[in-house]
C-alpha cells in the first residue's frame, strides 16, 4: 500500500510564506506594468501639409531613449526618416515630437508613419512596442464638406460660401463665377478664411442681392483656385446651384435712349449707341449685337460691343462699320439676352431686345409730343382717334404691353416702366420713350 508523505513546515516558517504572497497580490505593479496608449495624433488621415514633424501624445509620461529613429514607410519602402526625436511631459501625460526635413511626399499614395519599439521608455524601465499611424496624402482637396446655401434656395443674401476640412489658401486671384440660366454673368473675388483646420472660401457680394424668383443660378469656382498648404493640393471644381425665391418682382434692365431714335440711316449703318441709366457691364459670355433684315429674318452682320460710362450714362457701342442697307428692305438691331448684366447690386440681365431701324423704308417713325399723342408721366395720351379704332402698345421685344379699341377721341394709357416702346396704330408703327 503505497504511503503519502506531507511536509510540515514549523509555524514562524508559515508565517513568512503567507505574508510573501500577500505582498505579491497587494503589489502587482512590482511585477507586472500596464500598457502605454496613443491618446492623439496630429498627423490625420488625409494629410495635405509638409511633412515637418509630427506629435505623438500619450497617456504616461516618457522619455527618448539614446539615438532614437523614426521613419515613414510606403508599400514597405521606407521614404524617408527622423532627424531627431524629442519628448515632452505634462502632468501624467507625455508627447513625441517626430522631426523631419521638410519635404513633400508624393500624392495619391498611402503611408505608414512607424515609431520602432524601443524609441522610448515609460514608468521607469518599460519601452514601447512598436507604433505605426496610417495616413494618406491625397490628389486634390477632395469633396467640399458643406455649403452655405440651405435646401438649394436663395432669395436674398450678402455672401454663398462652401469649406473643406483643411485649411485653405488662395491660388493667385482666384474668382467665383456666377450663372444665370447657365448664362455666366458676373464674377466676384474668392475670399478664404481658416478656423480650426476648417477651410471656407467665400463669393462676398459687398451687399444684400436678390436672386429672381424661378431663376436657376449656380455659383462655381474653377479648378485650381484654392489650395492647402501645400500648394500643389488644389480643389476640384466646385458648383453650388440653387433657384432664387425673392418674392417681389425685379425690374427689367433696358436702355433709355438710343442713337437711333435722332439718326435715321437709310443707305448704310455705322455706330449705334445704347444709354443705360445704371451701371452695367458685359456679361461673362456676352453676346454679339446682330443686324437683322427683317424680310427674310437673315442676320447681315454682328459685331463685338464695346462700353464705356460717360456723365453718370453707360454706353454700349455697336459698330456696324457703314453695312450697306438695301433699298424698299426693313432691319432691325438685336441685343440677345445676356448680353449685359447690371455691375452691382441685383443680378439682372437684359432680355432680348430688338429695335426696329427708323428710317422710311421700315415704316416706323419716332414722335414725340404733338398735336395726335402726348407723352406725360409714365402715360401715353393718343387724341383725334376715330371711334373703333385698334391700337397696340409693344415693346421693343415685340410684347404686347397695352392694346385696346378706342371709343373716345383721347385714350390715356399709363406705362409704370421706363423705356422704349413702339405705338401700332392704323397700319402704321411710332416709337416713343417713357422716362
Amino acid at each position: 500500500m503505497r504511503k503519502l508523505f506531507a511536509i510540515t513546515f514549523p509555524k514562524s516558517m508559515k508565517n513568512r510564506i503567507l505574508l510573501f504572497c500577500m505582498i505579491v497580490v497587494a503589489l502587482p505593479g512590482i511585477a507586472f506594468s500596464a500598457p502605454i496608449t496613443l491618446k492623439s495624433s496630429t498627423m490625420p488621415t488625409q494629410f495635405v501639409e509638409p511633412l515637418k514633424w509630427v506629435s505623438l501624445t500619450f497617456d504616461k509620461a516618457i522619455e527618448v531613449c539614446n539615438n532614437p529613429q523614426a521613419y515613414v514607410r510606403c508599400n514597405g519602402d521606407i521614404i524617408t526618416k527622423t532627424i531627431s526625436i524629442d519628448a515632452s511631459n505634462n502632468d501624467s501625460e507625455g508627447t513625441l515630437i517626430l522631426n523631419f526635413e521638410t519635404q513633400n511626399l508624393p500624392k495619391g499614395k498611402r503611408y505608414e508613419l512607424v515609431v520602432p519599439a524601443s524609441t522610448f521608455i515609460f514608468d521607469t524601465s518599460q519601452t514601447n512596442d512598436e507604433i505605426s499611424v496610417p495616413f494618406e496624402i491625397p490628389e486634390s482637396l477632395g469633396d467640399i464638406t458643406g455649403i452655405s446655401v440651405e435646401n438649394g434656395k436663395v432669395a436674398c443674401t450678402e455672401m454663398i460660401s462652401c469649406y473643406w476640412k483643411h485649411e485653405i489658401q488662395p491660388v493667385g486671384s482666384p474668382q467665383w463665377i456666377l450663372y444665370r440660366d447657365d448664362v455666366p454673368v458676373r464674377t466676384y473675388p474668392v475670399v478664404v478664411s481658416n478656423d480650426w483646420d476648417l477651410g471656407e472660401a467665400y463669393a462676398s457680394f459687398g451687399e444684400k442681392i436678390k436672386f429672381e424668383k424661378g431663376v436657376r443660378y449656380k455659383l462655381v469656382l474653377p479648378a485650381g483656385a484654392v489650395s492647402a498648404e501645400r500648394n500643389d493640393i488644389t480643389n476640384n471644381e466646385v458648383s453650388i446651384p440653387f433657384i432664387g425665391t425673392y418674392e417681389e418682382e425685379i425690374g427689367p434692365l433696358t436702355y433709355s435712349w438710343c442713337s437711333l431714335f435722332e439718326e435715321h440711316p437709310s443707305d448704310a449703318i455705322g455706330k449705334v449707341l445704347f444709354y443705360y441709366d445704371m451701371p452695367i457691364m458685359l456679361a461673362e459670355s456676352h453676346s454679339k449685337i446682330q443686324l437683322v433684315r427683317l424680310t427674310d429674318n437673315e442676320v447681315c452682320k454682328e459685331v463685338v460691343p464695346n462700353l464705356y460710362e460717360d456723365s453718370g450714362k453707360w454706353i454700349l457701342v455697336a459698330d456696324f462699320g457703314n453695312y450697306p442697307l438695301l433699298p424698299e428692305t426693313g432691319y432691325s438691331i438685336v441685343i440677345p439676352e445676356g448680353t449685359i448684366v447690371t455691375k452691382c447690386g441685383d443680378v439682372i440681365v437684359n432680355v432680348r431686345n430688338v429695335m426696329p431701324l427708323t428710317n422710311e423704308n421700315t415704316g416706323v417713325s419716332l414722335f414725340q409730343n404733338n398735336g395726335s399723342f402726348i407723352i406725360g408721366d409714365s402715360c401715353l395720351e393718343m387724341n383725334n382717334l376715330p371711334n373703333g379704332t385698334e391700337w397696340r402698345i409693344l415693346s421693343t421685344n415685340g410684347d404686347v404691353v397695352k392694346s385696346g379699341v378706342s371709343n373716345d377721341e383721347r385714350v390715356t394709357v399709363q406705362i409704370q416702366q421706363k423705356g422704349v416702346y413702339i405705338l401700332s396704330i392704323n397700319g402704321k408703327s411710332h416709337k416713343f420713350v417713357i422716362r
